[in-house]
């Protein structure tokens, strides 16, 4: 053979092909594979070159195609899809004699380069058929033994002939050269420097290579018949023979391979491409990427390190910085606003009930809340019956309005009854004109209902009211009864109230409510009432005490309808409302009343309430937001999106209520003493302090440090939460948020503080009896030194030889902390270094120093002299 080639396939052979370029000229190729079976390895068998093939290469970038070179300037390209028509590159070239290698273009797969035995190389270009260039040998005529190739930069290093040159094909800044000088190089191409020998034969090498699946490897040929494989990577020596002066004219004459032998020493002095990270990246803190890379086109050389910010949940990045801008502005109409586009059906991520939700606060801005929240639960003085009762209503009304004629005329005097003074309104009333009709006071008529209006008429006569309201109550004339009691003054009015109210609360739910409002006290209507109805009786008690409860009692009166309404949604299902079509009739009963609970714990104001219930709503909300997907969450919506988003949720309904309610939060304006003693325990809104510290770190994460810093505001001092305190102590250091630094007050660092710089301290004091008793040479080198401390934490020594690592005795009773100790000059000379040479140790330990019960005081006998404990150094005598 004079050339062998190994390419790739383009029928997918698994092995490849081999080439072989034979000295008669024939052109062989094998399939590898078979040939390691032992089967009919051969391809194709060709004698189209009239001589010596000593130019093979397989093309890299289309591996169909092989070129091959011989005598007299013959180039053949082999379409190995149908290698029985190959072609020559273009008319044959008077530049060349005999072929002596060639090699295609790495990246370009129409050019290809062939050298000849005369010094020129020539260039060819075969998609135009011609050469394009031509290079000659500066030195003459000299056989072209190898190409590879490069844009430019001479080497210079071998001191004789080249005969084989490889690139790597993975890293262009290694290239390989042997020659007779025995010496096997590695390059730096694109610098022009020699990296360094790889090998030093006895004897001539003709000939080194990559390997193409592991360019770790690299194998050299030499002319004692061995081929030795070498990794670029290996550090250390390796003994073989150096190079005597060769005789060029015979490479196989018998001085060539007495050499006497050297010793070659390799190390790449940085890793090649394919180890070396072509981009890297990493996050920091408050969402800043930093990456590293190189830039492309005419920057692809430079590589450049970059810090910017990056949000990996522009979902979330966007609703929190809404949610910013509008409480930083303050105004009611924009926090109405934001409630509305919350409710609005662009808002996709939320519920219908989270809109109602929605909806109630935005009614907590307005000034006539009270008004608002009836017409938001749907009541209207124009249609008190509802579809259902509108008939009913509107013919009692007109059966209620008295004839025209009846109506009469104002007041003569035009003076208007005062509501406050019923004997006022009895006066007005009756400045009415009588009526003209006779009448007789007494019917004459038999029976009991005659009897009794007699018995009235006569109380009335005689201005004895008392007795006819008891004479009306005891014949269950109520209405009778409540208007003589208006005639008799406040007492008998308040009698006849109360007996009214008697009678008739366990009949009439009507009477019971009107008890309640003329008491003035709800807790009746709001304790007992069924709120388990199908007509929505929870609305209904919310509009009574909408409509009658005293300002001070409202927020009571509304936490007692919402623990109610939330005990009922909590309650245990009935077996009945178990499976099918009533289970899910009693999940959306469920429904209903907690959202019902939370109007009402929105309206008394009460977050910690409100919170417990939305807690439970936020888990429910993450898990409903990872089965909407990408089309609802965004593009590249992961399980930490729908997380961020449900806890974004609970944070917007929250601080907007805050807003509405204008809530004070006593734990955060107090600090008080005793929670802070307490470490934090028994804060009432535990939850969410937790929440806000969860969305500072995802504000942080997401690079809005400004809004992370603005949430840890909302947690009192007194919360003890590692989180928070670390995120705390981040963002003020960071110099993110200058109003931070500007305005608040260092916080305390989460971890201890250790001034490296401050001076160490003086060593233990020592009895001067126990100096006395040993010398110096006892113990300088020997069993007295002071111990380091291997398992060193929080110090992390490293004992002699470096950052010592705290002072310890002879029992491992650390005596003082870690010092950077520095050589002294005096002591160089006994081979000291770094922290072993400057460092005096203290004497022996002493019982007062942790030695155990009943020392007495005799040490343990020293080590030898001349010997140390990393046993490297000589003992100090």
């Amino acid at each position: 053979f004079n050339r062998l080639a190994w390419g790739l396939a383009p029928d997918r052979r698994p092995y490849g092909i081999l080439a072989g370029g034979l000295e008669s000229g024939e052109l062989n190729l094998w399939d590898p594979k078979a040939l390691i079976s032992k089967g009919e390895a051969s391809i194709m068998r060709n004698r189209l070159h009239k001589g010596p093939v000593r130019g093979l290469d397989f093309n890299p970038v289309d591996t169909k195609f092989l070129a091959s070179g011989a005598t007299d300037g013959e180039i053949y390209v082999w379409n190995l899809e149908d290698p029985s028509k190959p072609y020559s590159p273009g008319t044959r070239s008077q530049r060349l004699e005999d072929v002596s290698a060639l090699a295609w273009n790495r990246q370009v797969f129409y050019i290809l380069a062939t050298g000849s035995n005369n010094g020129n190389s020539v260039i060819w270009d075969l998609r135009n058929r011609k050469e394009i260039i031509c290079l000659t040998h500066p030195g003459g005529r000299r056989s072209i033994s190898s190409l590879a190739w490069h844009p430019d930069n001479v080497l210079n290093g071998h001191s004789k002939g080249i005969v084989g040159l490889s690139w790597c094909s993975k890293d262009s800044d290694l290239l390989l050269s042997c020659g007779q000088d025995c010496r096997t190089i590695v390059w730096n191409p694109n610098t022009a420097t020699m990296i360094g020998d790889l090998h030093y034969s006895r004897k001539p090498t003709f000939d080194a290579q990559w390997c193409q699946r592991n360019p770790d490897l690299v194998c050299v040929a030499s002319y004692d018949g061995t081929v030795s494989v070498h990794s670029i990577q290996g550090h250390g020596e390796t003994e073989v023979a150096s190079a005597a002066p060769v005789d060029n004219s015979d490479p196989f004459n018998m001085s060539n391979f007495n050499q006497p032998d050297t010793s070659v020493q390799f190390t790449l002095p940085h890793p090649p491409k394919w180890l070396r990270r072509p981009a890297g990246c990493s996050w920091g803190f408050g969402g800043r990427l930093v990456s590293f890379g190189t830039g492309s086109g005419a920057e692809a050389s430079v590589r450049s390190v970059t810090v910017r910010p990056v949000a990996s949940e522009p979902a979330f990045v966007s609703r929190a910085v809404d949610l910013e801008m509008v409480q930083s502005g303050g105004n009611a109409e924009e926090l109405i606003a934001y409630c509305q586009k919350m409710t609005s059906p662009e808002n996709k991520t939320a519920s219908d009930k989270d809109k109602d939700v929605w909806k109630f606060i935005s009614v907590l801005f307005d000034a006539g809340a009270r008004e608002q929240i009836l017409n938001y639960l749907g009541f209207d003085k124009e249609d008190i019956g509802g579809p259902r009762l509108s008939g009913l209503l509107k013919r009692l009304k007109l059966a209620a309005e008295p004839p025209a004629e009846e109506n009469g005329d104002a007041p003569a005097n035009g003076a208007e009854a005062d509501d406050g003074d019923v004997f006022a309104a009895v006066a007005a009333n009756a400045s009415l004109p009588p009526p003209k009709t006779p009448f007789k006071l007494f019917s004459g008529a038999k029976g009991e209902e005659h009897d009794v209006d007699a018995l009235v008429t006569k109380a009335l006569v005689m201005g004895d009211f008392e007795t006819a309201v008891k004479v009306s109550l005891g014949a269950e004339r109520l209405s009778d009864a409540l208007m003589f009691a208006v005639c008799g003054g406040v007492e008998l009015l308040g009698f006849a109230q109360r007996e009214y109210f008697r009678r008739l609360r366990d009949k009439k739910s009507y009477a019971r409510v009107l008890e309640s409002v003329i008491k003035g006290d709800l807790h009746d209507v709001v304790e007992n009432a069924q709120i388990d109805g199908t007509d929505g009786d929870w609305k209904d008690i919310l509009a009574v005490v909408c409509t009658y409860s005293k300002n001070e009692d409202m927020n009571e009166l509304l936490s007692i309808l919402g623990r109610r309404l939330e005990a009922l949604s909590a309650a245990p299902a009935s077996a009945a409302s178990s499976k099918g079509a009533a289970a899910t009739a009693d999940w959306k009963a469920r429904e209903e009343r907690k959202f019902a609970a939370v109007l009402c714990y929105l309206g008394a104001g009460d977050l910690g309430k409100v919170l417990d219930i939305w807690v439970v709503r936020e888990a429910e909300e993450e898990r409903l937001l990872r089965g909407l997907g990408e089309s609802r969450l965004g593009k590249g919506a992961t399980r930490q999106t729908a997380r961020v988003l449900a806890l974004q949720s609970v944070i917007e309904k929250v601080q907007l209520f805050r807003q509405a309610i204008s809530y004070k939060d006593d734990d955060l304006v107090a600090a008080g003493d005793q929670a802070a003693a307490d470490g934090g325990a028994g804060l009432k809104l535990d939850a969410l302090y937790r929440r806000y510290v969860a969305y500072a770190q995802a504000a942080a994460s997401q690079g809005m440090v400004g809004v992370a810093w603005d949430a840890l505001q909302l947690v009192p001092a007194s919360f003890q939460n590692p989180d928070a305190a670390v995120l705390r102590d981040r963002l003020f250091r960071s110099g993110l948020v200058p109003a931070a630094t500007a305005s608040a007050p260092a916080p305390e660092p989460p971890y201890a503080v250790t001034d490296l710089t401050a001076p160490a301290a003086a060593p233990a004091p020592v009895q001067q009896q126990r100096q006395q008793s040993y010398s110096r040479g006892q113990y300088a080198g020997g069993q007295y030194a002071v111990q380091p401390t291997y398992t060193g934490a929080p110090y992390g020594g490293v004992g002699y030889g470096g950052d010592y690592g705290g002072a310890t005795d002879y029992y491992g009773n650390l005596q003082q902390p870690p010092q950077q100790y520095t050589a002294d000059p005096r002591y160089q000379r006994y081979g000291g270094g770094v922290g072993d040479g400057a460092y005096q140790p203290p004497a022996p330990p002493t019982a007062a120093f942790g030695a155990p019960a009943g020392y007495a005081g005799t040490p343990p006998p020293p080590m030898a002299a001349g010997t140390s404990r990393s046993g490297s150094r000589p003992g100090v005598a």
